[in-house]
Order: structure tokens, then C-alpha cells, then sequence
């Protein structure tokens, strides 16, 4: 990503949302308030003006299906699969007694200030690079107001530990029963950076802190349907995956960092939870969010 300008994954990320929302076999599965939100944060940018008009060309709309095919097939339907049970996960993290959540590495992701609108009473905080976070903040004050319980933490975590940022942060209580999404970021760590952020959080917020986090299979797994084309791409962009994990070697690594897995999920969990009987579209496979609290 470049210093001066937002993810091109979050753009992504609300792209293949509403482009799935438009599919009529698909669209009970995103809320219109989902798609007002990821409307508003694409509209207030001239890249985000961009894919809202890709959406409207029938050519550009027929070629996204054969460019995931190309890469990572159910890609953009696991987009919204995945964001519907992390949502469902911290509301019963809330309902449970959870108090502050926080979203680190938030993109243009729309729970916390959704949620912040429900839960005046709970603290919500977003952490994520500065660029994305500027334009993120900057959509939602064009369209709406913004929580007072909702705060945005610009910071670059390649650079300042999640430590010291949230130690300096007012609007973080280190006292509160506390839930962390971590949503498709760790891939992109190595796995001493991975184990330092479990730690971190264990020692932040203490007993009863609940992670959730996406992981993703090795390359070489048969439950892995990424594409070899993609790892080129993301070589010729600068950018690659590092960290992976089986889903039989989590619960180890979960063990060995005190915490107690809790749950897990994978396109067969979400298939029986979300999609209809006769849904006989690919999925994304060899991707798990992973719900885990310290023991």
C-alpha cells in the first residue's frame, strides 16, 4: 500500500459486497443498511466513485466473476459470509457483558460504526494506517455523525506496537471486558509479529479477552482454493502472505498463547448457516475465522 493512499483492499472489500448484493440468489444476506454504509464510504472518494460506476457497467459486472475465478474463486461472497459471523459473534460477546470492542486494521469494515449507533453505552474503537483511516473517517462525515463512543486510531502498526498505541489512547480502558477483530490482516505478518499481537492482547485487556481473527491454510493445502496466480500478483505488487496455519495446527498455537478456542468457521459452517439448500455457487475455501478467549 502506498503511504499517501487508502487500501486498495478495502475498496475491494465493499466492491465485491454490494456486487454480491446485487445477485438476486444473494441479496437477503446483506442488510440495506450494510449497503447504504458501503455505498456512502465508496461515494466519498474519486477510487471509491470508480467502483461504484464498475458496478453499473454490465461488461465490468460480468468480467468480476471470471477475475475471482482467476485468483481466489468465492472471494467476494465470502467477503460478506465472513463479516455476517463476526458480526453475529460480537453480539453475543455484547449480550455476554463485552463492553469495548475493538477493530484493528478496520479498513473501510462498517460494524463499529453501525454498532456505535445501537450500543451508546459500549466503546468502540477502530485502528488502522493513516490514509485509510482519513478516508474512512472523511466518507462518514460527509453522510452522518459519528458516535461519541466511536473512536478512529490512525497509526501505522508496521512502525508503533498496538502496545503503545492503545497505551496512549485515551478512549482505550484497559479495565473493560474487551473483544479485538482482527479481519483479514494477519496473513501479512510473520509469525513472530502473529504471536507478539496474541501476547499484546492477552496482556492489555487480561482474562476473558475475546480475539477473533482470520487465518488462512498454507498454499500447498487441498482445502486451499487460491489460485497460483495470485501469489504473483500479490509478488509483482510487493505484497505477500506469510503467516498460515492448518486448521488441525490452531488449536496448538491457540494453547501455546493461553487462550481457549471457542469456535471456529469455514465455508462449510458457512454454507449450512447463511446460504440456501439449492446454492450451488463455489466458495472460498482454506480460509477459518477463529473466535478465542484467554484462559
Amino acid at each position: 500500500m502506498k503511504e499517501d493512499k487508502a487500501s486498495s483492499t478495502a475498496y475491494t472489500v465493499l466492491h465485491g459486497i454490494l456486487h454480491t448484493a446485487n445477485n438476486p440468489k444473494l441479496t437477503n444476506l446483506v442488510d440495506k443498511e450494510i449497503i447504504n454504509a458501503c455505498t456512502k464510504i465508496l461515494s466519498a472518494t474519486s477510487q471509491g466513485r470508480k467502483r461504484l460506476d464498475e458496478l453499473k457497467s454490465p461488461i465490468k459486472r460480468k468480467l468480476l466473476p471470471f477475475l475471482e475465478w482467476l485468483l481466489m474463486p468465492g472471494i467476494t461472497l465470502n467477503y460478506i459470509l465472513r463479516k455476517k459471523f463476526i458480526e453475529e459473534k460480537v453480539l453475543e460477546a455484547i449480550e455476554n457483558g463485552t463492553t469495548q470492542i475493538i477493530n484493528i486494521g478496520a479498513g473501510f469494515d462498517t460494524l463499529a460504526w453501525r454498532l456505535s449507533k445501537k450500543y451508546p453505552t459500549l466503546n468502540f474503537i477502530e485502528i488502522d494506517h493513516p490514509a485509510t483511516s482519513k478516508d474512512k473517517t472523511k466518507a462518514i462525515f460527509n453522510t452522518d455523525s459519528i458516535s461519541s463512543n466511536l473512536h478512529f486510531i490512525a497509526a501505522d502498526l508496521s512502525e508503533i506496537s498496538l502496545d503503545s498505541v492503545l497505551q496512549d489512547s485515551k478512549e482505550f480502558d484497559a479495565t473493560q471486558k474487551t473483544l479485538y477483530i482482527c479481519e483479514g490482516v494477519l496473513m501479512y505478518l510473520d509469525e513472530i509479529h502473529v504471536s507478539g499481537l496474541f501476547d499484546s492482547l492477552r496482556n492489555l485487556t487480561g482474562k476473558d479477552t475475546i480475539f477473533i481473527f482470520s487465518c488462512l491454510e498454507p498454499p500447498q493445502s487441498s482445502k486451499n482454493n487460491i489460485r497460483v496466480l495470485l501469489y504473483f500478483y500479490l509478488k509483482l505488487k510487493n505484497e505477500r502472505y506469510l503467516w498460515y496455519k492448518k486448521d488441525t495446527q490452531l488449536p496448538d498455537f491457540i494453547k501455546k498463547h493461553n487462550y481457549k478456542l471457542l469456535e471456529m468457521a469455514d465455508s462449510q459452517i458457512y454454507r449450512e448457516k447463511y446460504l440456501p439448500i439449492d446454492y450451488d455457487g463455489t466458495l472460498h475455501q482454506g480460509e477459518y475465522v477463529v473466535v478465542v478467549k484467554v484462559d
